[in-house]
């Protein structure tokens, strides 16, 4: 991870761009400590000079994307406030959980310097990470994405991330959610193990502490820290106590209590 040369697809710039830079000027809390202060949250008017009534507008559906950055019913001070919540339930910081999202874009760069548009074609077929075999894959988009701040960011890949739970940690979650129905045993397995998103995330996690609201490009923290082996699920499941499946599939909502 590195501040390298610019990422700007409109110049058909392929660099890592500012990886190191954490937090802004409208949080300085986030910036010094690695999370959000949430009487800052409360308090804020604009983010990167941008409102937050524009940029919660920005950021819905079919607005500067089909699928948008939060849902409807999500706004972009509710999404920030609970994942940040998640983010110091887990005992982790933005920053640290951008930091193996950053890693895995960084491959996709090598790739694409290298003219490899998949995965597969780099004669990898999966990385190692904290002792975790984690697949990567990628693809690339018509166009770019526009951010919804007032910043440098762009889009234009598909990042998917997993790991395949072991018999012990399937074994672990069929027992502590025995009266979970099938369909929702899998839709846990599938939230906890698998991420898909763009490259614009992990940048959003360090500066913001935003990893998106609750649409097909979320990359929760929750997620983040099981596949990439910052937490055993041994540990999510005491911080969460049988409330995982809620945790991983309610929506942000402002109205949520």
């Amino acid at each position: 991870m590195e501040n390298g040369d610019s990422l700007n697809y409109k110049q058909y710039q392929y660099g890592k761009g500012l990886q190191k830079k954490v937090g802004t000027i409208d949080f300085p809390t986030l910036a010094r400590s690695g999370l959000h202060d949430e009487t800052e949250l409360d308090q804020a008017k604009t983010i990167t000079g941008k409102s937050i009534s524009e940029i919660t507008k920005d950021g819905h559906p079919m607005q500067y994307s089909r699928e948008g950055f939060m849902s409807q019913d999500e706004d972009i001070i509710s999404v920030l406030k609970y994942d940040n919540l998640l983010a110091k339930k887990l005992e982790l910081t933005h920053r640290q959980l951008a930091k193996p999202l950053f890693h895995v874009w960084n491959i996709v760069l090598q790739g694409i310097k290298r003219d490899v548009w998949l995965f597969e074609q780099m004669d990898i077929n999966y990385i190692l990470y904290n002792g975790r075999k984690v697949f990567v894959n990628w693809q690339g988009g018509r166009g770019w994405q526009e951010s919804i701040f007032n910043d440098e960011i762009l889009g234009q890949y598909h990042l998917e991330m997993w790991r395949e739970p072991d018999q012990e940690e399937k074994e672990f979650l069929l027992k502590n959610y025995a009266d979970l129905p099938e369909k929702e045993m899998a839709d846990l397995i599938k939230k906890l193990s698998y991420i898909h998103c763009g490259e614009m995330v992990p940048y959003y996690v360090s500066r913001y502490g935003f990893y998106e609201g609750h649409t097909n490009f979320r990359a929760d923290p929750v997620a983040i820290a099981y596949i990439f082996g910052l937490r055993s699920i041994e540990e999510i499941e005491m911080v969460f106590k049988g409330d995982l499946f809620t945790t991983l599939t309610m929506h942000h909502s402002a109205n949520k209590k």
